[in-house]
């Protein structure tokens, strides 16, 4: 069980705004509210007006909603959203796209785990730095693994600068438009054989493998589950949305949003808006992670050694 308060030192009980579908969930959240230490000043389902009342904190709840749905409640509620302060959304994968599109500073939460909106709420009120240790209980899982993405992060960054030149280049090369296609025109002819989406495909579903004779949880690596999606994707000239992400990062869906953000903030990977659906975002490799990419993967065949 998640141990914490959203009350701080600079935010005493900070006020809440709940926006929600139903009565029901109205009432679960502002229970979560409470119990955190916050204090509920407005609460209105998607059919009343926004409400005028300036909060510390905005909450939604747009649980299965249709991702048009979502759009349209999100719409509604835009001046409210400029408004507040941090904005939390709960979400599922069906309205992803539509949340990240229109709230692309909220803090995400997928699925009904009040763990994880707990954290958002601690999260928010700690103006987005990470919530310091004594804040978890040390049974939680997802407390530490938020405590470790930073240097996690961090690692995987350093790594990928360090990696040896002149390896050669492969159908990763090239940079990609705004419409998130590869500009390259496809795998570059190079004195080694460019690597292909199959290979990287091949080393996705050695990974996945692994799942059928150990538990999945000793091998969580959504970092770099994420990197070969999104290289496999470069290669094949194909978008690649953000609940699709989610889906290959193989962990849940909020700590992967996590993942992402912190991999985005790094200049891992860039965001780009689909040009024929406004409620859609695509997550891609920044040209510079597509290089690094390659380069290991480059590096991983001529050892004869296959990263699993």
């Amino acid at each position: 069980m998640l141990a914490m308060s959203i009350s701080s030192p600079g935010l005493t009980n900070p006020s809440v705004t709940i926006v929600a579908a139903t009565l029901a969930e109205i009432d679960e959240l502002t229970r979560v509210v409470d119990a955190a230490g916050g204090r509920v000043i407005a609460r209105r389902n998607f059919a009343e007006p926004p409400t005028s009342l300036s909060s510390d904190i905005l909450l939604i709840d747009l649980g299965d909603a249709s991702a048009a749905e979502a759009a349209d409640a999100l719409l509604v509620a835009d001046a409210e959203i400029a408004a507040a302060g941090p904005v939390i959304v709960r979400a599922s994968l069906l309205n992803l796209d539509a949340v990240v599109h229109a709230c692309p500073d909220a803090d995400i939460v997928i699925g009904r785990d009040s763990v994880d909106l707990h954290l958002a709420l601690a999260t928010a009120t700690h103006g987005r730095r990470r919530v310091p240790s004594a804040a978890f209980d040390v049974a939680s899982d997802e407390g530490l693994r938020l405590q470790r993405l930073a240097d996690e992060i961090a690692r995987i960054a350093r790594t990928l600068v360090e990696l040896p030149e002149g390896l050669g280049r492969s159908g990763l090369s090239g940079t990609q438009g705004d419409d998130g296609i590869d500009d390259s025109g496809g795998p570059v002819a190079s004195a080694d054989r460019a690597i292909t989406a199959t290979e990287v495909r091949v080393v996705i579903r050695l990974r996945r493998m692994r799942e059928k004779f150990f538990s999945p949880e000793l091998f969580a690596d959504p970092a770099w589950d994420m990197l070969l999606d999104l290289a496999a994707a470069r290669i094949e000239r194909v978008r690649v949305a953000v609940s699709s992400l989610c889906i290959a990062a193989a962990v849940p869906p909020t700590t992967a949003l996590r993942w992402i953000k912190a991999m985005t903030d790094r200049g891992l990977l860039r965001r780009v808006a689909d040009p024929h659906d406004a409620r859609r975002i695509f997550i891609q490799l920044s040209d510079e992670a597509a290089i690094a990419m390659e380069k290991y993967l480059l590096a991983a065949r001529t050892t004869m050694a296959l990263p699993i």
